[in-house]
């Protein structure tokens, strides 16, 4: 059955993106095993006010947060579902679970973050840490042990390095226009002048200044950490950089100052074109293919998966999602509301959207 045209607030998908799953603002939750091709109704979850969703890797744990309410579990794929009544009922940012599923991060409205080390048995509340916002970027690590956020006040990064129960600074006092991580690389603009380079999760890190030239929209990085990708703000141009950001290539494609898909080795690439098609690459961006079928539209986000057999692109604001379920075959979902949009389908990058413009988090990256 088609999941058709509905108020989604959220979509999560496996590492290898055959099996998604979706939540209503007001409604269900529905997941898929065929990579959206056909949908489940999860109707013993309740018809609630869902806010975000999340999975493991594997999509067997997937678990749904309601605004002003509860987070519910499930460990089955979606089959059957348990409230998670120990944190209480909060107004849930977003959730993000690690990618083994053992560590389960809910961001509450207020600015506390609980954490559950258990798959969500368990939480605990870690009062009074920086007001991270999973809007404005979050990263887990694989086994849930390293956190990275950005304070939405302040826009500066910080870094827990024991599950959530101390946080630090990442570059001072420095603020982040934009950023990404990998489980071995951190980069992040300051938004006038300077690229901060990271192989250790911000422990260290190198500075490249006269970045002001490219101003960068947003970075992205490959998940084997060896290409470094950013969308100039200047010249609405995407740029490749294999020295850990020393110097920068531009790509072979014109784009519209939009964020870039990437899959695991750095070869996939899809972007949307200063013309307003989607296009895409499998020689890291040195050719490119326009595709003709979406048609024209302000694509709003685009992501790639780990191993390159899938490919998304959503337009927020009428609902459009174009997804390729097999190679060579794509299929296009316009049902003329708001449907689903492409999340966590590649280079270890989360893309939520809803209703509104999508925002962006960083989860580590699948192959």
């Amino acid at each position: 059955a088609s999941a058709g045209s509905r108020n989604w607030s959220s979509i999560t998908s496996s590492a290898d993106g055959t099996k998604l799953a979706a939540v209503v603002n007001g409604g269900d939750i529905y997941t898929s095993a065929d990579g959206g091709v056909t949908w489940v109704d999860r109707a013993s979850a309740g018809s609630r006010n869902w806010s975000s969703i999340t999975s493991s890797a594997d999509g067997t744990k997937i678990s749904g947060a309601v605004q002003n309410g509860f987070i519910y579990t499930s460990f089955d794929g979606g089959t059957t579902w348990v409230a998670e009544t120990a944190p209480g009922t909060h107004a849930w940012n977003a959730i993000v679970f690690s990618s083994d599923g053992s560590t389960l991060v809910g961001v509450e409205g207020g600015g506390d973050i609980y954490i559950s080390t258990d798959g969500g048995a368990t939480f605990v509340d870690h009062v009074g840490t920086p007001n991270v916002s999973a809007a404005q970027g979050f990263y887990v690590s694989a086994d849930g042990s390293t956190l990275i956020g950005q304070d939405a006040s302040d826009h500066i990064l910080r870094r827990s390095s024991d599950s959530g129960s101390t946080w630090t600074k990442i570059f001072g006092e420095i603020s982040i226009s934009s950023w990404a991580a990998t489980a071995s690389k951190l980069i992040a603009f300051d938004g006038t002048d300077t690229l901060y380079v990271s192989t250790d999760n911000g422990t260290t890190w190198v500075t490249h200044t006269g970045q002001g030239i490219y101003d960068w929209d947003a970075l992205n990085v490959s998940t084997d950490s060896i290409k470094l990708y950013g969308s100039s703000d200047n010249d609405c141009q995407e740029y490749v950089s294999m020295n850990d950001g020393v110097s920068w290539s531009p790509l072979n494609v014109s784009s519209n100052c939009s964020r870039i898909g990437v899959s695991v080795d750095g070869q996939t690439l899809l972007v949307h074109g200063s013309d307003g098609l989607l296009r895409l690459s499998h020689d890291g961006g040195s050719t490119w293919v326009a595709q003709d079928y979406p048609g024209v539209l302000s694509w709003d986000t685009v992501a790639v998966s780990a191993n390159a057999s899938r490919y998304a692109a959503g337009e927020g604001s009428r609902g459009y999602l174009w997804v390729n379920n097999a190679p060579l075959t794509v299929t296009v979902s316009n049902t003329g509301g708001e449907t689903t949009q492409p999340t966590n389908l590649g280079g270890g990058m989360i893309v939520r959207s809803g209703p509104n413009a999508p925002s962006v988090q960083s989860l580590p990256g699948s192959s």
